[in-house]
């Protein structure tokens, strides 16, 4: 379906000017609130405004780049509603990258068909992706014709979840020739405990862990200790921070990773996940890195809807 038969000029708001994110939210909730399918379904526009500030409090809905995705589920929608916000300027949102929002999205779907809200947001941010369109959007002026122009580009929301639909934008590039104490450093400022390394053409080659980190550092032999006691005065870290922190990535990394396109499907990604426990699965568009995906995405993303 197109994204455009969910949308009016009226859902969409240019140079919007907020304090805060909740003072955002509570202007987008309004517009949602007017939409005659969610009028039909009885939502008073109070009960709207809570449902999206209450989920937004559970977790934030910044995810990177400077989008935001808020969005609640109503009981008895018969479709999905939308509003889209462009802001005048850049509003801190607490999103996963740290970085603030300019153009926000609100997703209001069934409580029975929550995986709407995920295909939507994958539609509109591979639209976003194309720098040309994000920046129509920043410098727009007239909703009307913002409206022609997604009119124009034919947006469709798939009825399948893709990895596209729930990746997470790639957060830190490393090559092959990076310091692991460099890695380290990164690994801990992202909070991320597996990371891909990436060519000069930003294609997967390995993929560095916690747990690759880990076994570099502790001898083979203490797999055969029976218990904690026999090491409790060894420093298992005093040959590692003498010989491999200095080494480089690229003498270090897994070629076992888990590679897929940004089409594959949610049940690929749950099988590379759950049943190969791969720690990540790295999403690819043209064999070009450009997100990733965990346990705790798909459960957000999917789940937490």
């Amino acid at each position: 379906m197109e994204l455009a038969t969910h949308l009016t000029a009226d859902q969409i708001l240019l140079n919007v000017k907020v304090s805060d994110k909740w003072q955002l939210l509570t202007k987008m909730a309004k517009v949602v609130a007017k939409i005659p399918a969610v009028q039909a379904a009885g939502c008073s526009e109070q009960s709207i405004i809570d449902s999206v500030i209450e989920r937004e409090k559970i977790s934030p809905t910044g995810i990177g780049s400077g989008y935001a995705f808020p969005h609640a589920r109503i009981v008895g929608l018969g479709r999905f509603a939308l509003c889209i916000a462009v802001l005048s300027e850049d509003l801190e949102y607490d999103s996963i990258d740290g970085q603030p929002v300019r153009i926000a999205c609100m997703i209001v779907t069934a409580e029975e068909n929550p995986t709407v809200a995920v295909r939507v947001m994958g539609a509109l941010a591979v639209l976003l992706s194309d720098e040309a369109v994000k920046n129509y959007f920043l410098t727009a002026k007239d909703t009307a014709a913002v409206y022609n122009y997604l009119c124009e580009k034919h947006v469709t929301v798939d009825l399948s979840i893709t990895a596209r639909d729930i990746m997470r934008p790639t957060r830190i590039t490393i090559r092959p020739d990076t310091p692991l104490r460099q890695v380290t450093r990164e690994m801990f400022r992202h909070a991320v405990e597996c990371v891909a390394v990436v060519d000069e053409n930003e294609h997967v080659v390995g993929e560095i862990t916690c747990d690759l980190l880990f076994k570099s550092g502790v001898p083979d032999f203490f797999n055969q200790l029976p218990s904690v006691s026999f090491i409790r005065d060894f420093d298992p870290f005093e040959q590692y921070f003498s010989n491999d922190a200095s080494s480089t990535v690229g003498q270090l990394m897994s070629k076992d990773f888990a590679v897929v396109d940004e089409s594959a499907t949610l049940m690929e990604i749950v099988y590379l996940l759950s049943v190969r426990h791969y720690p990540k699965v790295h999403v690819v568009r043209d064999g070009k890195k450009v997100g990733t995906i965990d346990r705790i995405t798909v459960l957000d993303r999917i789940l937490n809807l």
